[in-house]
């Protein structure tokens, strides 16, 4: 039941392995490196002495046949130099790009160079003929070749020499020019020989210290990474550790149990937490599977045996749901999930962890009795809906008759008590046609079938457009109007429809709630984002214990209502379509002196508003 530490050190052996071979490889390379270079140099060294063996028997056959003209002397002349002409074309073939491999092995050959020092001594040249290294001895091997040449025009001029000249001054002239260029050709060897030997030294030095810098590189880095593998070591084993102990807070946090089945004995291993959920007590304890079994309730033992054997028999334990009885009696829910894990040393296992979703199921009930409650409401919405509609026809027929009733004055004219009959008629079917209106509203509202197309306008112009609408009601109740609103405009960020909809519905209220010869005053305020309008009366006003319960559909609130008409629906209303368009509604009031309403609505438009202004705003349901 704990987490797995072993992965870290499974690791560090493997890279101890790595680290050593790698070291030796490179040690290896760089001393076989070494002996490849100095064999090369060697080589250059062994052609050095042919070259120069092969110059002093041309120069000896060029004096004799300076003082002979026996051509056996010349053709001894040209043999000796096959080495020097080798030399020569291995060495200009080495200089071209590409080089001409085949050409240059051809021309070591046949300075009687050994076959198995040639490509050394190419790779040699190819890699380090440019260097510091060896630029002297090349110089050196370029003059000689030179001088050779010369000495191959003096052959041609021993050639041409009679025998009288040979004899006299001009043999004896062209003795000491080949003597000359012999003495040249010597200095020149000397010079390759020292330079190359310096080379080789050099060389030598620098691989030494190559070397020893790849053993010490290589230990440091050993020791570097020794350290560092180490230091990861701790520190994953210290995160290890962390994370055992997260896993353990968030067990303990979230009331899990764990628990190990093994599968051979048949025996379940329950930690302390798994043991209190399952009614065996606080400690930890060993059970059979038949013990756990007694503590299931009967209705589901067999379709959790089932599951278990199931999960055994297939090797996935997947998520299993059963009540248990605790020793109280007392019944509880609890989930079940694991993974199988197989073991060579000790066999199967099943590992999990065991909860209590009594209360998950008690919220899941409760939401599935929400949902209900919600589609509950939903059909009686639509039912609202319908049946305003249905009502809508045989009212405005009502109310068409009593109209023509009223007006009617080809026949007898009606006495007073029936003209007052008729109004009675014309004012309850004016009065349920309003109700009728305000449900339909209200299930749109509620519904999220109202569009809403909010802009920026000019409040005053709207608010005082509605002023005629409850005139008829002002002058009944001989209320006064006071219009305190600014000259300026009083821009707002609203729908105007539904603004003047919110209006005419508080300024009704003003009017139907006032005392007779009251007042309405209205009036605005604004500050850098909001503008507040005020409609304020004299009526009897709020108790603080009206105020929370003042928005509610169908509530209305206060002793002074139930002989003035309205059916509770139409702050609701207001408030609902304020809130849509960013705003809102609050009230205030005092018992006896009068009651404030206040609109709070935005100057501007909201950034997303701002950034698609041709898209409605749909008034969403309040249940969602």
């Amino acid at each position: 039941m704990t987490l797995n530490t072993s992965q870290p050190t499974q690791r560090t052996p493997l890279l101890w392995q790595v680290v050593p071979v790698g070291a030796f490889a490179l040690i290896g390379m760089l001393a076989i490196s070494s002996m490849y270079l100095l064999g090369a140099i060697r080589a250059y060294v062994q052609g050095e002495s042919l070259w120069s063996k092969a110059h002093t028997t041309a120069v000896a056959q060029l004096q004799a046949h300076v003082a002979t003209g026996d051509p056996a002397d010349l053709q001894g002349f040209e043999s000796a130099l096959t080495v020097q002409a080798g030399d020569q074309r291995a060495r200009e073939a080495l200089n071209t790009r590409p080089v001409r491999w085949q050409v240059a092995r051809q021309g070591f050959t046949a300075g009687g160079l050994d076959e198995g020092d040639i490509t050394a001594m190419m790779v040699l040249y190819h890699l380090f003929s440019d260097t510091w290294l060896f630029q002297p001895s090349l110089r050196a091997w370029n003059q000689g070749d030179t001088l050779i040449a010369e000495l191959r025009l003096l052959a041609e001029r021993s050639k041409r020499l009679t025998i009288e000249q040979r004899n006299g001054p001009a043999g004896q002239a062209l003795s000491r020019e080949v003597a000359s260029v012999d003495r040249q050709l010597l200095v020149e060897e000397r010079t390759f020989l020292a330079h190359l030997t310096r080379a080789a030294h050099a060389t030598e030095w620098l691989l030494q210290v190559l070397v020893f810098g790849a053993v010490l590189l290589i230990s440091v880095t050993y020791v570097l990474t020794y350290r560092r593998v180490h230091a990861r070591q701790l520190s994953q084993g210290l995160q290890l550790r962390r994370e055992q102990q997260r896993w353990d807070m968030a067990v303990a946090f979230a009331g899990l149990g764990r628990f190990d089945l093994d599968i051979g004995a048949q025996r379940y291993h329950l930690d302390a937490k798994a043991a209190q959920l399952l009614g065996w007590g606080s400690e930890a304890i060993i059970l059979t599977r038949e013990e756990i079994r007694t503590h299931i309730h009967p209705d589901d033992q067999d379709d959790a045996r089932a599951q278990m054997d199931q999960a055994i028999a297939q090797g996935v334990f997947r998520l299993v749901r059963y009540r248990i009885t605790s020793p109280d009696g007392d019944v509880r829910s609890i989930e079940v999930a694991g993974r199988m894990d197989r073991d060579e040393r000790q066999g199967a296992h099943i590992l999990g962890i065991v909860r209590d979703v009594t209360v998950e199921q008690m919220q899941a009930q409760v939401t599935i009795q929400r949902d209900t409650a919600q589609r509950t409401a939903a059909a009686q919405r639509s039912f609202l809906s319908r049946l305003s509609h249905e009502l809508r026809t045989p009212l405005n027929a009502i109310l068409g008759f009593a109209q023509l009733l009223d007006m009617d004055h080809g026949g007898k004219p009606l006495s007073p008590t029936q003209h007052q009959q008729v109004g009675w008629i014309l004012q309850s079917g004016q009065q349920l046609l309003g109700l009728v209106d305000e449900v339909l509203d209200l299930s749109k509202i509620e519904s999220g079938q109202v569009p809403l197309h909010p802009q920026e306008v000019d409040v005053s112009p709207l608010l005082r457009a509605c002023l005629p609408t409850v005139e008829s009601m002002r002058e009944r109740q001989h209320l006064s109007l006071r219009d305190e609103l600014p000259a300026q405009a009083l821009q707002a960020w609203a729908d105007p429809q539904r603004l003047q909809q919110v209006f005419i519905n508080l300024l009704s209220n003003a009017c139907k709630y006032n005392r007779p010869g009251g007042a309405i005053q209205v009036r605005a305020t604004e500050d850098a984002d909001h503008l507040f309008i005020e409609v304020a009366d004299t009526g009897h006003g709020l108790s603080s214990e009206d105020i929370p319960h003042l928005f509610q559909p169908f509530n209305r609130v206060g002793r002074f209502t139930k002989d003035i008409e309205g059916s509770g629906l139409g702050l609701y209303i207001a408030r609902q379509l304020m809130t849509r368009m960013g705003g809102d509604i609050t009230a205030q009031g005092l018992p006896g002196v009068g009651s404030c309403f206040t609109i709070q609505l935005r100057k501007h438009a909201p950034r997303q508003a701002a950034e698609h202004p041709s898209e409605p705003v749909v008034a969403a349901s309040t249940l969602a």
